[in-house]
C-alpha cells in the first residue's frame, strides 16, 4: 500500500522538507505490504458481492504468504501448503473466505496456520506475538482465532464470541519511522 494525499497525490518516496507530524526532516514515506489489511477484505468480500473486494482479498492474500484464493467462483485457487503465515487475522481471513464459499481449502488453509501460530508463538502457556519476547499479554488474539478454528471445524461457529484483533491501544498506531516506538498491545 502506498501514503496518499485526499486528491489521490502519491506520496511513495517523498522526503519530508521539515521537522513534523510524519517524523523529522528527510523522513521518506515508503510503501508497505498489504498483508495486514487481508482480514478487512476477506470480511468486506463477505458483506458485500463487489468483485473488487474480493480482488483486494485475494491480492493482500498473495502479500501474506497464504497463496491464490483464486476467483469468487473457486477457479484459480493456489493456496501454499507451505505457508509460514502465524498471524491470527490471516486465519480470521480464512474463516471469512471459507465462510463465504464453502470451499474445503480456505479452511485447511486456516488449520496450517493455527498449525504455524501454535508451533511459533505458544511459550511457556501464553501466546506472544513471536520468539524473543520476553513479555506478553493475555489478552493477544491468537487464543480466540483458534477458537473460531476449532468452532468452525466442529461446526459451531456461531456459538464463539465475535473476534477482536487484541489491538488495545490509546495512542494512533502508525507506520512509525522510529524503530523504538513500541505501542501498548505490543508489550
Amino acid at each position: 500500500f502506498k501514503s496518499l494525499l485526499l486528491d489521490g497525490s502519491d506520496l511513495t518516496a517523498v522526503a519530508m522538507p521539515r521537522d513534523g507530524y510524519f517524523g523529522p526532516k528527510g523522513t521518506v514515506f515508503v510503501s508497505w505490504p498489504a498483508e495486514d489489511y487481508f482480514l478487512c477484505f476477506s470480511t468486506a468480500a463477505r458483506m458485500d458481492d463487489d468483485p473488487f473486494l474480493w480482488e483486494m482479498a485475494r491480492n493482500t492474500a498473495k502479500h501474506a504468504d497464504l497463496g491464490d484464493i483464486g476467483d469468487r467462483n473457486g477457479e484459480g485457487i493456489a493456496l501454499k501448503s507451505d505457508t509460514h503465515s502465524e498471524t491470527p487475522t490471516h486465519l480470521m481471513g480464512l474463516l471469512e473466505l471459507y465462510r463465504i464459499t464453502n470451499r474445503r481449502a480456505f479452511l485447511d488453509q486456516a488449520c496450517r496456520v493455527g498449525d504455524n501460530i501454535l508451533k511459533n508463538r505458544f511459550e511457556n502457556d501464553l501466546f506472544t506475538p513471536g520468539a524473543g519476547y520476553r513479555f506478553t499479554r493475555t489478552s493477544r488474539p491468537e487464543a480466540l482465532a483458534l477458537l473460531h478454528l476449532a468452532a468452525t471445524l466442529l461446526g459451531e461457529s456461531g456459538e464463539v464470541p465475535d473476534y477482536m484483533d487484541g489491538h488495545a491501544y490509546f495512542a494512533c498506531e502508525l507506520k512509525s519511522t522510529d524503530p523504538n516506538y513500541t505501542f501498548d498491545h505490543e508489550v
